[in-house]
């Protein structure tokens, strides 16, 4: 494309199926190609941004403070934070990255945003979107992580999912220095000893998230549900597969299926409004809005 040329898109086909967000309370957005697009859940109707680089990798959106933020996939790839529904550039952060960036989260307590990136020196980076500047930046020891979430009620804690393990980062200010820090960490599995014959089996993680008393859920592969208590450093069972049973006074909220049909397709990505109205729930055939 021609610099300065302007170009616009009256249609984009296909679906990433890697990453959806809310970007307000009946919007999402989502990758198609060179383009984010936007959803209205209500109209139907769809807006498309073109990236301004090559491709859109990592995405995030945050509806409350109405922005997104992006990736794009080439050799020393930035990141480009938008503000909603402007589609204004606010922002271009050029960081360290050689690759990718595989997540990208932004933060609704304040002006941040986290990123984390992949071989061959994977590392998670915190920005201010509002200057572009690199605030600190710490190695994830060859961590390879794909799920990014700030803490809703306290931006300085930052929660990092892999494959195998979910990794507490403390961001900690004097003034104008930023340092990270990790004070807890889960892995998946422990290193531990059993007797022969009663190793107990493993669980990968595969979703967390925060609770309003700033504890993670951890969602599990093999189907356990996780309670990460931050102040204890200690993990208790939910829910487990095997005894189909939920301890008594663990959780206070009911599940209400009121409109909508059932989806017999495993589901890859589940999201929810910011109003809590709209559950989106996608599989790798089929969309659903309930």
């Amino acid at each position: 494309w021609a610099q300065g040329q302007e170009h616009s898109f009256l249609w984009a086909q296909g679906f990433a199926c890697n990453s959806l967000a809310f970007v307000d309370v009946d919007t999402v957005c989502y990758t198609s190609g060179c383009c984010v697009v936007f959803l209205n859940t209500e109209s139907k109707s769809r807006r498309f941004l073109p990236s301004p680089g090559r491709g859109v990798g990592a995405l995030a959106a945050e509806a409350r403070s109405g922005f997104l933020a992006f990736s794009e996939q080439q050799l020393r790839p930035s990141i480009y934070v938008y503000r909603y529904p402007e589609l204004a550039l606010q922002s271009q952060l050029v960081g360290t990255a050689h690759l990718e960036y595989t997540a990208v989260a932004l933060s609704s307590a304040g002006p941040y945003v986290a990123s984390c990136s992949s071989f061959p020196d994977p590392t998670i980076t915190l920005w201010n979107r509002e200057t572009g500047v690199l605030l600190c930046s710490h190695p994830l020891a060859g961590q390879n992580v794909t799920t990014l979430v700030f803490n809703p009620m306290n931006w300085h804690q930052i929660c990092a999912m892999s494959s195998s393990s979910v990794v507490l980062w403390t961001v900690e200010r004097s003034n104008h220095l930023h340092m990270m820090k990790v004070p807890y960490s889960e892995n998946f599995p422990r290193t531990r000893l059993f007797p022969k014959g009663k190793l107990k089996p493993r669980v990968k993680p595969s979703s967390v998230c925060w609770s309003a008393a700033s504890q993670l859920y951890v969602g599990c592969r093999e189907g356990h549900l996780l309670l990460v208590n931050l102040n204890t450093a200690l993990t208790s069972i939910l829910f487990s597969p095997h005894t189909h049973a939920v301890p008594a006074g663990t959780l206070n909220h009911k599940i209400h299926y009121t409109s909508g049909s059932m989806v017999l397709e495993i589901v890859t990505i589940i999201s929810c409004s910011p109003e809590c109205e709209i559950l989106l729930l996608v599989s790798n055939t089929v969309s659903k809005t309930t």
